[in-house]
């Protein structure tokens, strides 16, 4: 049993002394293959930071300037009445009476002076140009039927390089300068659209300079997909537009073309026909 018992001891100091472990030579390599390695990518994460926050911001200056933007222009399109013109700020009353006043101060953005909700970019500059019905810039309030708004905003940090954003407004309550038309899932026509559901109401808007509306023969729109049409009226506004409306409810998805037609009773006749099309999903 006393040899049984000292072959057992040495079989445990044997198996630790076989134990193999690193030595500090191997560490030392390690802990510098690791610094090395280290020191060669910190410039490209150090750069992929830099350009992931400057999109960030970026994006966050886009999105916030769009809001005070299409702020802007939606009411500017119901501008019922123009009180101050000028090339930095505009006034005008909305269907209600309201007086409102766009303008830049102290950088930002400001509607009736306060800075609109969630304005943090910095405008740079801010320019409105005004036209009338024939489409030439105009300094008279009264002939006021479109106006070009362009807006260059930065992030306050200068770590985002200035964007410019523009739009045309016609304004809804004036006749729309030549023709065209307008096809939207809204009734007032705030979005193009070329894509609706079977849940949406097809609205539609045409203008035309060219046809009598006081000496009008019809106003019509037709959707047609293969053998099946819908046909509804559209109505006479009294200035030179044309609105109608058809519910999508049961319709065939897939592409459908759209014909437009308005005509006048005059001799020869005024008539604007245009053709579009949509798809229903």
């Amino acid at each position: 049993m006393q040899y049984a018992l000292k072959k057992t001891i040495y079989d445990i100091r044997h198996t630790i002394y076989d134990r193999k472990g690193f030595t500090l030579i191997e560490v030392l390599f390690v802990i510098a293959l690791v610094a090395v390695l280290l020191a060669a990518i910190t410039p490209y994460l150090r750069a992929f930071h830099v350009s992931w926050e400057s999109a960030d911001k970026r994006s966050e200056v886009v999105q916030n300037a769009r809001v005070g933007m299409d702020k802007m222009i939606q009411e500017l399109r119901q501008a019922d009445e123009f009180t101050a013109t000028s090339g930095r700020s505009v006034s005008f009353n909305d269907v209600d009476g309201t007086n409102i006043t766009y303008t830049e101060t102290n950088d930002y953005l400001t509607r009736n002076g306060e800075i609109l909700a969630g304005m943090v970019a910095g405008v740079n500059d801010l320019g409105f140009d005004y036209y009338d019905t024939t489409g030439k810039k105009t300094s008279q309030t009264e002939d006021v039927r479109a106006v070009g708004v362009s807006m260059t905003i930065s992030e306050p940090s200068d770590a985002v390089s200035p964007i410019v954003l523009t739009s045309m407004v016609y304004i809804r309550s004036t006749p729309v300068p030549g023709e065209g038309y307008i096809l939207s899932k809204n009734s007032d026509f705030s979005t193009e659209d070329t894509v609706f559901s079977t849940s949406d109401i097809f609205y539609v808007k045409v203008w035309s300079d060219q046809v009598d509306h006081t000496n009008l023969d019809y106003a019509t729109c037709q959707l047609k997909k293969g053998g099946t049409r819908v046909d509804f009226s559209l109505t006479n506004n009294g200035d030179e537009t044309y609105t109608g409306s058809q519910d999508l409810t049961g319709l065939a998805s897939g592409s459908w073309s759209v014909k437009m037609d308005v005509k006048d009773n005059a001799s020869p006749a005024g008539r604007y026909n245009p053709t579009s099309s949509i798809t229903i999903g």
